[in-house]
């Protein structure tokens, strides 16, 4: 889901404000906020929603053991835990690609990037050639011509759903 699309504008982020406003209690106000961002997160496919439903545990989690620390330290070492953690999980699966990809490009390993690590990019053929794609949210950018000598590629049109 997009946040210029009009099913945003006109149902989710209405529906969302509507019930902010009609539950009364704080409790009741973060589970609706919990399961408005679940269903926003989830919308281009369930794909990724237990890694979410983990890390929202991990910092649930956190958080009760910061409360019930007495003493400042055992609060600070909760809070480098969850934040580590934190930081891993998005280090495995947002940068896990990247740093494979310039590993590839000056060493020359691994031969193949697994589409799981390196989600942000696709192969499609066009022109009986492969063709590397850049996807962003629901466009797919497909260049028309691959790339030359110095491995530059234009990106000519577009291609909409993956």
């Amino acid at each position: 889901m997009v946040f210029a699309s009009m099913l945003f504008v006109f149902l989710f982020l209405t529906a969302n404000l509507v019930s902010q406003i009609a539950l009364k209690s704080t409790r009741a106000k973060n589970i609706a906020t919990l399961a408005f961002s679940l269903v926003f997160y989830s919308w281009s496919g369930p794909r990724y929603l237990f890694l979410l439903l983990g890390m929202v545990f991990i910092c649930w989690i956190g958080g009760l053991l910061i409360q019930s620390a007495r003493e400042k330290s055992p609060r600070r070492r909760a809070l480098i835990l969850t934040v580590t953690l934190y930081l891993l999980i998005l280090g495995i699966f947002k940068y896990t690609g990247f740093f494979l990809s310039n590993v590839q490009a000056i060493f020359g390993v691994p031969q193949v990037i697994p589409s799981k690590v390196n989600n942000d990019t696709a192969m499609y053929p066009l022109n009986g050639k492969q063709v590397t794609s850049i996807t962003q949210g629901d466009m797919v950018l497909v260049p028309d011509v691959a790339p030359d000598s110095d491995g530059i590629v234009v990106l000519t049109h577009l291609v909409y759903g993956k």
